[in-house]
């Protein structure tokens, strides 16, 4: 996974963090590339100059004034935008921990996914409803060293119930 967040409400509050120059390094670094040729599709400059273009305006805050006035536009609310801790937060978590020492060589990322449905996260079906608090937040991902005990990963839903089997 890019980032470090699957799930509706916690992949937006990451791209809020990365738009404040908090993000993580992977996705921040994507974002900025996408922004630069986008911008120099536009004829705003060559590739190098567009990426430090986009990064000015991350830097700035120019980004997230921008993301908050589109949500406005589309008839939301931007107070989310400039204070993400509005999001509601799953009230039952889980953090997963590895059980040997060593690195991380691979990622399932159609399990991941998987996963986040089971939490609430997504739907089986087009009639189940999505409790947008639910998903996982990533502490540790494909390249990584963990030591016996570390977090991996922390589960997050609104029914502790689900918690038992998206671990397994």
């Amino acid at each position: 996974p890019l980032g470090s967040a699957i799930g509706n409400s916690l992949e937006v509050i990451e791209a809020i963090e990365t738009l404040k120059g908090k993000g993580p390094e992977d996705l921040t670094e994507v974002c900025l590339w996408l922004c630069a040729h986008m911008l120099h599709l536009g004829g705003k400059g060559q590739i190098r100059g567009c990426y430090d273009m986009a990064k000015e305006a991350l830097m700035d805050g120019r980004g997230l004034q921008t993301l908050a006035a589109m949500v406005k536009a589309q008839g939301g609310d931007p107070a989310y935008i400039l204070e993400p801790e509005r999001f509601e937060k799953a009230p039952f978590c889980l953090a997963l921990q590895a059980e040997e020492e060593g690195f991380i060589t691979h990622m399932d990322t159609a399990r991941c996914g998987i996963v986040s449905v089971i939490l609430g996260a997504g739907r089986e079906r087009k009639e189940d409803s999505i409790d947008y608090s639910a998903g996982i937040l990533l502490e540790k991902k494909y390249g990584d060293f963990v030591k016996k005990g570390d977090t991996i990963a922390v589960l997050r839903a609104s029914r502790k119930e689900l918690l038992e089997e998206a671990s397994k």
